[in-house]
């Protein structure tokens, strides 16, 4: 695996990147005179209330917050090299050997073992507290880097072979610390005397190249020192050694990040109708919830949305509803499922009553049977669901659509749907199914828009909605059972100078102007 490739797409998006480093010592920042020693080793404890533990040769210090001093250990058992860490309230180094001190004014060391011997840098796992990377190199050259259970003999082997920092004029490691999301490995040049940091994705140990950034070192030092990342502040730390030999703790300024793109996109959001009720002259079952931006109306006698802002870069679902199953003999109709996109969520169309039995409410409402009333729609996403009729024919009410109510155009039709242009083209949606009638009656009409037409006793058949356009499915009648609802469908349109082009889901791609329109007609995603 390279690590130098940059990611796209993979885990959370890369830090808006260090903007510098900050010469001026600031209020509290950590200063200790070592007579001349560099701070070989450093790590920060997150959750103790305390601040960093820092090695300069035989000597441990533990600092507190705001910079003051809270106690030392005397190291006698051989220099500490750069792997610090703090882990389960106590600070750990590799001093020939894992040693663990209390955070106190007087640090106990517990001798752990001489499992880490070979470690030159260590720091924490982002996405799991009780791991570790750590990585030395040998005299080739080459690198080792693994990850481990903390204090583990067998660490994993992530990554082995030479991490190329030739065009930086030094092929070293000089510090590695962990912000909470990524690896940050700093580096330095001594015949140009600059220093520079690379981020890494922990999950893939591939580097950010854009993130990559190089200055001079400050105040003429030759030795990088250590550098630490404080989450509490978001600043990172850098040591480095004085020509006095006091060794300063100096903050790398940032991330400073910048505002995200945004831009506006329309979109159609459809769920799935609902399906028929199941025996003697049922209601035709309502259509799936309907809205939209685009053109001047939405489902249920609203006025068109807002467009909505994505950001850049962000992945935004797009959820396809199904629409309701065919239920058997005797039951209502069911409920179709809801559709989504973004913060936009569509319910699903009601199922139609069965004979005696009660209509769902849906996006647009369900049908009663012959004997009972309707069901109420969704407020600005479609209509209410018809009564059926106890006489004549015995139609059961019509289901709801987009832009009317069951029933509207006669006793027992469905609801018709909303045209909308936002293809470029008209297509009306959500239409509302009809009811079942007695044997010998007129099949009712279904709305326009996908609805089902309703069963004529055991004679016809009902049909189920259309698939993605949301529409309801027809009432059973006799002992024929109601039909089911028909999918959904989301549609999103964007300028095309806009359009990111990466999807999942294989929605269809076409334009209209200046505008890319996807049309899904199942379940995918849009990162924009």
């Amino acid at each position: 695996m390279s690590l130098d490739k940059k990611i796209l797409g993979l885990g959370p998006a890369p830090r808006c990147g260090v903007t510098g480093f900050n010469a001026t010592i600031e209020t509290g920042a950590m200063a200790k005179n070592t007579s001349g020693s560099t701070i070989s080793g450093m790590a920060y404890g997150e959750s103790s209330g305390t601040g960093y533990m820092a090695i300069a040769n035989d000597t441990m210090y533990i600092y507190n917050a705001d910079g003051s001093s809270l106690g030392s250990k005397s190291i006698t058992t051989g220099y500490a090299n750069v792997a610090c860490i703090y882990h389960d309230n106590k600070f750990w180094a590799n001093c020939n050997g894992w040693r663990s001190y209390t955070i106190a004014s007087s640090p106990t060391e517990t001798i752990v073992g001489t499992k880490a011997a070979m470690i030159n840098w260590l720091c924490d796992d982002p996405n799991d507290s009780n791991r570790y990377f750590c990585g030395y190199r040998s005299d080739s050259n080459v690198y080792t880097i693994s990850k481990s259970n903390f204090l583990d003999d067998t660490p994993t082997v992530l990554f082995t072979g030479k991490i190329d920092y030739s065009s930086y004029g030094w092929d070293g490691i000089g510090s590695v610390t962990s912000d909470g999301d990524y690896i940050w490995v700093m580096a330095y040049n001594p015949s140009g005397n600059t220093t520079t940091i690379f981020q890494y994705d922990p999950k893939t140990w591939d580097r950010y190249t854009d993130s990559d950034y190089t200055t001079t070192a400050i105040g003429g030092s030759n030795y990088i020192g250590n550098m630490v990342y404080n989450r509490s502040n978001n600043r990172m730390w850098h040591v480095r050694a004085y020509s006095n030999g006091a060794n300063k703790y100096v903050p790398i300024v940032g991330p400073t990040c910048p505002t995200p793109s945004t831009y506006t996109v329309d979109f159609l959001v459809v769920a799935g109708g609902g399906s028929g009720g199941a025996n003697s002259n049922s209601g035709g079952a309502g259509a799936g919830g309907l809205r939209t931006s685009y053109g001047s109306n939405s489902g249920g006698g609203g006025s068109a949305e807002s467009s909505r802002t994505l950001t850049s870069g962000s992945v935004y679902a797009a959820i396809v509803g199904g629409g309701a199953a065919a239920q058997s003999f005797g039951n209502n109709g069911a409920t179709g499922s809801k559709s989504v996109f973004n913060s936009i969520s569509s319910n699903g169309g009601g199922g139609g009553a069965r004979q005696g039995g009660t209509a769902k409410t849906g996006g647009s409402g369900g049908g009663g049977a012959y004997d009972t009333t309707g069901a109420a729609g969704t407020a600005n996403q479609g209509y209410a669901g018809g009564a059926g009729t106890a006489s004549g024919e015995y139609p059961g009410g019509g289901g709801g659509g987009a832009s009317e109510a069951g029933n509207s155009d006669g006793a027992g039709q469905g609801g018709d749907g909303l045209a909308v242009s936002i293809t470029g083209s008209s297509v009306t949606y959500a239409g509302g199914g009809s009811g079942g009638v007695s044997a010998g009656g007129s099949v009712r009409t279904a709305g326009a828009g996908g609805g089902g037409t309703g069963a004529e006793g055991n004679n016809t058949a009902p049909t189920a909605g259309t698939a993605n356009t949301g529409g309801g499915g027809g009432g059973g009648a006799a002992d024929t059972v109601g039909a089911a609802g028909g999918s959904g469908i989301v549609i999103i349109r964007v300028a095309t100078s806009n359009y990111s082009g990466t999807t999942t889901g294989s929605p269809t791609v076409t334009t209209s102007g200046s505008d890319t329109i996807l049309k899904y007609t199942g379940s995918g995603t849009y990162t924009a």
